[in-house]
């Protein structure tokens, strides 16, 4: 038979060749990987070069992901967040070359790198698309409430307070992240794409994390509203991307106006501020201020009013470009400095340009020109004889190289008076909020604003039932009607804002009494209705749990009417909170509640749901109620460990099989099966709720195991609420108490009992004495005396030989044989035969045992001789004869060679 160990070791033997067949394989397929990766995002290590059509610039693009842009509430959706992704898609697109390279971010409250390294080469169409699928997998919140994506921002913060806008933490991510970065690979510009204003700032932010997630918590509950230390920490960061050399270009949509605006201005320094009301030219604004990073060539522009002959005053016009420099340009009108600049990327090409003034009504243009890098800085500058060609307001400038600046000059005139025709009313309601079934009063003034009379002038208004007061006969220029006034009472179901709006028409009348087309006018008037409307939620600071864990719930009341709630009432009746009361929550106002509770450590459920009760007061009426809920999902796990048998001897194999199972609610990455026998046994990887894994491993009775032996070996797997849970201690006993309340374990316990096995011979003769020629029956009785059956029982005898082979004799069994022996004719004295019997399996090191038996030879008749007892100590043959003996051991070694080489076996 094979011995186990050698079976053991070349096993082993053969497991390290597979490993390390497979480890090389391995190696070799992620240095391919790797060489393949570096290409893409490999610095560049030489000074950048301008091919043609290239960009050849680092572009580092930090995108808004604030809850304005998908959370409906916010007035975002779904779409929008198509949109911008779409938008960067563009963005990558027009800057593909060799040496143009790009890093995205994202912001809300705080500041996230998308790219899994520093810079991405957008090299080719491909690399461009493997970029676009970076920002395509961009998790935004959206649906209906802050609450709706849950926590989705790995930031620290809860759900309500992720969302904020933060412009400081969208440039000093950038800046930190590329910290050390020598010149070449620092971005030449950050392209930051916001919706709105600032909200937040890194310091309020980091206070938040610290509080437990909430500004609220950390005593900013205003956090949603901009003021001057979220605006100063975004300028700071930009003059400190700007120290560093890096350009900071603003691309915004919105309603960016008046002191919005400035803020987009501050925030750029001298660069261009891209901005659009509507999100669907964010496409094209993306592509701008990426051109604008690239090779750029500027356009110099200003107009002069020429109000006399050699009289001129600097005026502001919008100029619309169209070419490689499309869009518009509106001058100054500053005289010390008439100039308005716009820059784009000429691509290293000979380019053309058209432009034309937006000449104001009632002006017409004198002249325009356009020359190269020639303005002494005198107006009106140009020449009549310049770089390009001009007439009635339209410029083309032609052949022009990249780089520089070009200057161009519109001059104009005012027209002749000519008629203006104007009418403006102006509609006002008093109050400007109410409650349904309340009475208002809606106020009517019209200005004649022309230069030409107005007669027959009428208000209308569809919603206070046509015509409001009298026709007004005439209404000379600038002069006002008196004030015109029209109650109306509010409707019981009206919600809302009602906008109503009425219009004004007059019809211009000259001197002479000719009449041209009426004039009109529209105006609204919004009244806000006042109704009560409220949200109340509720979330938990974990969305994991073990039985044990104590868990945060905040409770949130937001009051969405247009009206103050008093005494709210919270309470948690699920986990024993008392009730709470919220004195008073404004309009557009929320506060929180928060309570924590301990899942009981006997819980045995896959989910723990919370059923929260808020209530409203409304006088004598039942009051309005909401059951906000939370769930959390219980972690669980269970190991069951069996053997293929309960007993064995040394040197059996015995296989375990180890069965884990997720019991719980959510799924868990285990850790590794550890037994104290058997050590690591095999990891369960992520299961999912209801889902197992298996495994087995073989296990070698130690072959000095003695009978009795107890080999007690315990299984222990643990889940964690973490990623992974801590490693199993390996002398956990009974419950293998958990290193914290976030940790679960459980074990599995295999008893296997060692017996040895034994068997004995027993052999006798019908007689203890015989003549030469006679007859003597031999009896061989071989018993298993262990518990343990034995197999391949070879008996044999030193004079009788081979008396076969027993294939199996159970624990206890016994078996028989008996054989007839003949008596020499030669025989003299004594004949000693030894009978051994040994088992094959199960293999232990004692598997032999023999008895012998003494026949006494007596002489045959005639003969004197003297019958020796079998105690006597004579030769075996009545001789001495030491040459027999050494024969006889020869024979017996040259059987036992003979039996190991064949093999050949006699069944009994």
């Amino acid at each position: 038979m094979q011995h186990p160990e050698l079976i053991n070791r070349v096993t082993k033997f053969s497991k390290i060749w597979k490993l390390n067949i497979m480890l090389l394989v391995s190696i070799m397929i992620a240095g391919t990987f790797a060489a393949s990766y570096a290409d893409v995002n490999s610095k560049a290590s030489s000074a950048k070069t301008f091919a043609s059509g290239d960009c050849g610039a680092r572009i580092a693009v930090s995108l808004d992901r604030s809850s304005s842009i998908g959370v409906s509430e916010f007035g975002g959706s779904q779409a929008n967040v198509d949109t911008i992704k779409r938008g960067v898609t563009l963005l990558n697109n027009s800057i593909i070359g060799p040496d143009s390279y790009t890093d995205y971010y994202t912001f809300a409250s705080t500041s996230r790198h998308v790219n899994t390294a520093n810079w991405f080469n957008v090299k080719n169409q491909e690399s461009a698309d493997y970029q676009n699928q970076f920002v395509n997998a961009i998790k935004f919140k959206t649906g209906a409430t802050n609450y709706s994506s849950g926590d989705l921002y790995d930031d620290g913060l809860a759900a309500n307070s992720e969302g904020l806008t933060n412009w400081e933490g969208a440039i000093t991510n950038i800046l930190d992240n590329h910290k050390g970065d020598n010149a070449q690979t620092r971005p030449d510009a950050i392209i930051i794409f916001t919706d709105g204003e600032p909200t937040t700032n890194n310091a309020d932010t980091i206070a938040a994390v610290a509080a437990g997630g909430t500004y609220t918590a950390a005593g900013i509950p205003n956090a949603d509203g901009t003021d001057p230390e979220d605006l100063a920490a975004a300028y700071n960061a930009a003059d400190a991307a700007r120290a560093a050399g890096i350009r900071v270009i603003p691309v915004a949509i919105g309603d960016f106006s008046g002191d919005n605006y400035s803020h987009l201005v501050r925030l750029a320094g001298d660069e261009t501020v891209y901005t659009s009301r509507s999100l669907n030219d964010l496409g094209n604004l993306l592509k701008l201020a990426a051109a604008d990073v690239c090779e750029t060539t500027r356009l110099a522009f200003s107009a002069f009013e020429k109000t006399a002959p050699g009289t001129f005053v600097n005026r502001s016009i919008p100029i619309t470009i169209t070419g490689p420099a499309a869009g518009t340009v509106t001058t100054t009108g500053d005289p010390l400095n008439p100039w308005a600049t716009k820059t784009f990327n000429a691509a290293g090409k000979i380019w053309n340009m058209g432009a034309s003034a937006g000449i104001p009504a009632g002006y017409h243009p004198i002249s325009e020109r356009c020359e190269r890098d020639k303005w002494d800085g005198k107006a009106p500058i140009l020449a009549e004889a310049g770089d390009s060609v001009g007439v009635n307001g339209q410029i083309l400038i032609q052949n022009q190289k990249p780089g520089g600046t070009t200057y161009c000059e519109f001059v104009y005139e005012k027209d002749s008076v000519t008629p203006l025709d104007k009418i403006e009313l102006t509609k006002t309601v008093n109050p400007t909020s109410a409650k349904p079934g309340q009475e208002v009063v809606y106020s009517f003034v019209v200005k004649n604003t022309g230069n030409s009379v107005l007669k027959n002038v009428k208000i209308t208004d569809p919603m206070l039932g046509g015509q409001v007061g009298a026709t007004i006969a005439s209404l000379a220029p600038g002069a006002s009607s008196a004030v015109v006034t029209k109650k109306y009472t509010i409707p019981a179901n009206a919600t809302g804002t009602i906008h109503n709006v009425a219009t004004a028409t007059g019809t211009p009348t000259d001197p002479d009494g000719k009449t041209r087309p009426n004039v009109k006018d529209d105006d609204p008037a919004d009244l806000t209705v006042l109704v009560s409307s409220w949200t109340a939620t509720k979330t938990a600071n974990k969305q994991t749990v073990v039985a044990g864990d104590t868990v945060t719930y905040t409770i949130t009341v937001k009051n969405t009417g247009n009206t103050t709630l008093t005494n709210v009432e919270v309470s948690d009746p699920t986990i024993n909170f008392a009730k709470v009361v919220i004195p008073e929550i404004k309009a557009g106002e929320f506060k929180s509640v928060t309570a924590t509770y301990v899942i009981p450590k006997g819980f045995t459920g896959k989910e723990f749901k919370n059923v929260a009760l808020v209530c409203v007061p409304s006088g004598t009426q039942t009051p309005d109620c909401k059951k906000p809920e939370a769930l959390v999902k219980v972690i669980n796990i269970s190991i069951v460990k069996s053997a293929d048998k309960e007993t064995a001897t040394p040197g059996d194999k015995v296989i375990y099989t180890f069965v884990v199972t997720n019991t719980g609610g959510a799924d868990i990455d285990p850790t590794p099966i550890n037994d104290n026998v058997l050590g690591v046994v095999g990891d369960p990887g992520v299961l999912e709720p209801g889902k197992s894994a298996t495994f087995t491993k073989e296990y070698i009775v130690p072959g000095t195991a003695k009978a009795g032996d107890k080999i007690i070996n315990i299984a222990t797997v643990c889940a964690s609420t973490d990623t992974k849970a801590q490693s199993v201690p390996t002398d956990c006993v009974s419950t293998c108490p958990a290193s914290s309340l976030t940790t679960v374990c459980d074990q599995d316990t295999h008893t296997l009992t060692i017996t040895i096995p034994k068997i004995t011979i027993d052999k006798t003769a019908d007689k203890e004495s015989a003549a030469p020629g006679d007859s003597v029956i031999y009896t061989f009785v071989v018993t298993n005396t262990s518990d343990v059956d034995v197999f391949n029982v070879t008996v044999t005898d030193n004079i009788l030989g081979d008396l076969g082979t027993i294939d199996k004799l159970a624990a206890g069994a016994s078996y028989t044989k008996t054989v007839t022996y003949v008596v020499p004719v030669d025989a003299a004295g004594t004949i000693r035969n030894v009978a051994t019997a040994c088992f094959e399996t199960p293999v232990v090191t004692d598997h032999c045992v023999s008895d012998d038996h003494v026949l006494a030879v007596v002489a045959v008749l005639g003969e004197n001789v003297t019958r020796v007892s079998p105690s006597s100590s004579l030769a075996y043959t009545g001789a001495s004869s030491s040459w027999m003996v050494l024969v006889g051991l020869l024979m017996l070694g040259a059987g036992v060679a003979i039996y190991f080489l064949t093999r050949k076996r006699r069944t009994i």
